[in-house]
């Protein structure tokens, strides 16, 4: 995903305004079932390894990695389309376009390496090797529009032009906070944006693979893994990728103004498993 920010504005009034969407995408990607991921991976790239990828033992160089991508070749181009993240988008209501004209953002990243595997990411060899100069072209807006009759659709826009008259379309509204951790004490997540009203809260981690001395080398060696969708669980130790007691989480915690949430703070993967399982429709 290469857009780092999404807006969505009506007549200079802010709807939406997602900040690191990139990586909120892929969180929600991730907590879909694999049915449908498969279905967004051909509708975009057609191929996406995770880390199941096997690292194959005495590797001297990550062209292994570039087999599980697929490759736009040089002077050729790829169409790939995806469905935005946003509550707007995902309701189940009509949106009366001659009364509520949208305008959509997509902010690209501001490191044109940040989402593509870049040359210093790994050793290639020459003749399978990779490129860092890509663009964006034709890029579209698909959408089905629906009309009405001429009678209901002069009902509807009397019942809009009447005194109080509206249409109320709810929807969920996403935003994203950034908190940079200092140890591996407890954690105190604080939420200091103001909402209207606040349903849910997911938290990630990441951590730079290049600072870290503690991460596997099967996670070391998935040159893909940026930013937006390396997802850090502290709970990773050794090569198989599971759970270790010793580095289990002691205790994490939201604090929104003065109240906590939970009333008692989580003190192990479990309970945190247990509450995303809760929160994820």
């Amino acid at each position: 995903m290469v857009f780092s920010r999404m807006r969505i504005m009506s007549r200079s009034a802010l709807i939406e305004d997602i900040g690191e969407y990139n990586r909120v995408h892929e969180m929600f990607s991730n907590l879909k079932p694999d049915n449908d991921n498969n279905t967004e991976c051909l509708e975009g790239f057609k191929n996406s390894p995770g880390l199941y990828m096997s690292v194959p033992s005495g590797t001297t160089d990550a062209s292994f990695i570039l087999d599980g991508f697929t490759k736009i070749r040089q002077n050729q181009s790829m169409v790939v389309s995806f469905a935005p993240f946003s509550g707007l988008f995902n309701q189940m209501h009509y949106i009366p376009l001659s009364f509520l004209p949208l305008e959509i953002e997509f902010e690209l990243s501001t490191d044109p390496k940040g989402n593509i595997i870049s040359a210093t990411s790994g050793t290639y060899p020459s003749n399978n090797g990779i490129s860092e100069n890509w663009e964006l072209t034709d890029f579209k807006l698909l959408c089905d529009q629906k009309y009405y009759s001429p009678d209901g659709n002069n009902k509807f826009i009397n019942m809009m032009t009447l005194e109080n008259g509206s249409l109320k379309i709810p929807i969920n509204v996403f935003t994203s906070i950034y908190q940079t951790l200092q140890s591996k004490g407890p954690i105190d997540i604080n939420i200091s944006k103001s909402v209207h009203s606040l349903d849910r809260v997911y938290v990630s981690y990441f951590i730079p693979p290049e600072e870290s001395t503690n991460l596997p080398d099967k996670l070391m060696k998935q040159v893909y893994l940026k930013q937006f969708n390396f997802f850090f669980s502290p709970a990773v130790l050794d090569d198989l990728l599971r759970y270790n007691s010793v580095t289990d989480i002691k205790r994490m915690g939201l604090k929104i103004g003065s109240l906590n949430f939970p009333d008692s703070p989580l003190n192990s993967n479990s309970l945190c498993y247990y509450y995303l399982s809760k929160g994820t429709p």
